[in-house]
């Protein structure tokens, strides 16, 4: 009887809380991974950007001059991957392929520095694990996958800074920098990540001065009673650390320039002019490309990119390798790789962003009327930071990186979407996972469970269009539901 005593004991010492977040956390990094890596040969052909993008990389190792527009340093781990394998579709698709499986896992760890809930985090990485652009991006030589990568740990090691002191503080300070300048030397739409952080920084550092500490927020957070959100903290971080981070973002972008410059004649300037001039000269030519589309349908998914299209009479045939497609009438299976993202999943996080603006509004309101008629402190509606600062910050990082594309003139697709998205993914874990744990309504537990399931349902159907897997035409329309898609 001792003995089996004993069993049962290790057992659940075994399926403890922290046990099941590893677990969790390890099925999630291999199942990123194994994704991302899976079938990279099965093209051997350059796939939609992949034609600049492979071919600029393949440049820095030839020391051929290239122009090309936008900054080096994308290209720059592109050709690693070149110098390491060889100029075919593994070697100068397996960097982005590791990156990419990283994105998942970072944002884990951004939900959990936020908000101290393991519930929250690993439910974050989940979705980003089940998008279809995250994953499209990363299969293929193409620049979005560095872009996010850097600017979200750019984030995350803001939110650390936050927590630090002394020496720590100013190291900290100096990677958040570094990250953020090398997601600008990727792409100059990086900007827009870093915008974010600055936007947060003043929006609440002004909320914190205008309302009591006792009034807005409490030290109540999460599981763990001794948690305190980075948030909380962002007074800590004072003009003169703002200043500085600046300095380390331009250092980094300069650098990143160097080798390109190397065998590229020209200075710094001189080269952006010549990119900002080539941007500028698709300036309001949506017909130049058949699947632009303009930034404000891009959260309801209304146009995506057909990377690539083959169609083959023969079901034997092999892997097709760009060859012009036959009339689908003819056709035995489709081959198509769609930059779309998960389509319930996008539904999920349009609708939570927007849940969480209205209840921040109504929040808000509360709070500024009991302050202008002054009841009595005993009576107020107090707000946690937690359940305010974090949808906060959540919604200027993703505001940020939508409306920034508001001013853009040239011609936009969906995959401009990504940074944003990233952050409605948030969004929405955070709406679930309050959802998951309401004590009030088993009903609203349930129904977060069964929204998930349908989420990981529609990524596997939708899931042979992300791969570029071989469909019937019927299956291949099945996938199209709006007209716009195909």
């Amino acid at each position: 009887m001792s003995q089996m005593y004993k069993k049962l004991s290790s057992l659940q010492n075994l399926f403890t809380d922290e046990n099941w977040y590893r677990l969790l956390l390890i099925f999630i990094a291999i199942f990123s991974t194994c994704l991302r890596f899976w079938g990279l040969a099965r093209f051997d052909v350059l796939v939609f950007d992949e034609v600049h993008f492979a071919n600029f990389a393949q440049s820095y190792l030839t020391n051929t001059h290239v122009f090309d527009a936008h900054p080096p340093l994308g290209k720059y781990f592109i050709a690693f991957g070149i110098w390491a394998l060889g100029f075919n579709p593994v070697g100068y698709r397996w960097v982005n392929a590791l990156v990419g499986s990283f994105i998942p896992i970072i944002l884990i760890a951004l939900a959990y520095r936020l908000t101290g809930n393991k519930r929250y985090a690993l439910l974050s990485g989940f979705f980003a694990s089940l998008d279809g652009l995250l994953l499209v991006e990363a299969r293929l030589a193409l620049l979005n996958t560095y872009l996010i990568f850097f600017g979200l740990l750019g984030h995350l090691f803001f939110l650390i800074t936050l927590c630090k002191r002394g020496w720590k503080q100013w190291f900290f300070l100096t990677l958040t920098g570094i990250f953020l300048g090398a997601t600008v030397a990727v792409k100059w739409s990086g900007l827009s990540i870093i915008i974010a952080i600055y936007a947060t920084w003043l929006t609440i550092y002004i909320l914190k001065k205008l309302f009591p500490e006792n009034f807005i927020f409490t030290k109540d957070y999460s599981e763990k009673a001794n948690f305190i959100s980075p948030l909380e903290q962002i007074e800590q971080i004072k003009i003169y650390h703002l200043l500085y981070l600046p300095l380390i973002i331009y250092s980094i972008y300069i650098l990143s320039w160097q080798p390109h410059l190397r065998q590229n004649p020209g200075t710094i300037k001189e080269i952006e002019t010549q990119i900002y001039t080539f941007h500028k000269s698709f300036a309001n030519k949506p017909e130049e490309h058949p699947y632009t589309s303009p930034w404000f349908t891009w959260p309801i998914m209304a146009r995506p990119v057909s990377y690539f299209y083959e169609t083959v009479k023969n079901p034997d045939e092999i892997v097709p390798t760009g060859k012009k497609p036959i009339p689908l009438n003819e056709a035995a299976l489709v081959y198509d790789i769609h930059a779309m993202g998960n389509p319930l999943l996008y539904l999920l996080a349009l609708v939570s962003l927007l849940w969480i603006i209205f209840t921040l509004v109504e929040r808000f309101s509360l709070i500024a009327i009991e302050l202008v008629f002054q009841q009595n402190p005993n009576n107020k509606k107090y707000l946690l930071a937690i359940n305010f600062f974090v949808p906060l910050y959540l919604i200027i990082s993703y505001s940020a990186n939508l409306f920034s594309w508001a001013g853009v003139s040239r011609f936009t697709f969906l995959y401009h979407y990504i940074p944003a998205s990233t952050f409605s993914f948030l969004t929405a874990a955070w709406v679930l996972e309050h959802c998951l744990v309401s004590s009030k309504q088993k009903s609203t537990k349930n129904l977060a469970i069964i929204i998930i399931s349908i989420i990981f349902l529609g990524f596997l159907f939708f899931l042979p269009i992300y791969l570029g897997l071989p469909l019937s035409p019927r299956g291949f329309f099945l996938r199209m539901w709006l007209p716009s898609w195909i």
